[in-house]
């Protein structure tokens, strides 16, 4: 089975790690905009959040994970503050401090489709690598 054809359903979420590359949207493979357009849940770095959100469906849930603001680091952790916005960029409701390995997840058990893009290859990105590994231990698919 395709991960591209994987059923979506409560019993079923599933997290796609994409790369955004340098980001420029037009070098987004195929795949990565089919994932994107199929995403219930959009889990983003700053840096790639323009890029990648271009392709996503209207009204997919947009998470911004802002960590080169100071201010949206909670003091004395280095976590980043989580903000969730709608697709037309407003704020819509402040979650409790988590890290995006957490949200991807809880996103996922729920039955929803999460991307969650980085810049460059997620392989080779030590948080996304991190990412993928507590995924893994959770048994949530990726």
């Amino acid at each position: 089975m395709s991960p591209t054809t994987l059923p979506a359903g409560p019993e079923h979420g599933h997290v796609t790690f994409l790369g955004a590359g340098p980001g420029d949207p037009g070098l987004l493979t195929l795949r990565a905009v089919e994932a994107l357009a199929n995403a219930d849940v959009l889990v983003a770095e700053h840096e790639v959040l323009d890029v990648v959100r271009t392709h996503a469906r209207h009204g997919v849930a947009v998470v911004h994970t802002d960590t080169d603001s100071s201010s949206d680091v909670v003091p004395g952790t280095g976590t980043p503050q989580l903000t969730v916005v709608d697709s037309a960029s407003t704020t819509v409701g402040a979650p409790a401090v988590r890290d995006a390995a957490h949200l991807v997840m809880e996103a996922a058990r729920g039955g929803r489709r999460v991307v969650r893009a980085v810049s460059g290859d997620p392989g080779l990105d030590t948080d996304a690598a991190a990412e993928m590994l507590a995924c893994a231990a959770a048994g949530v698919p990726f």
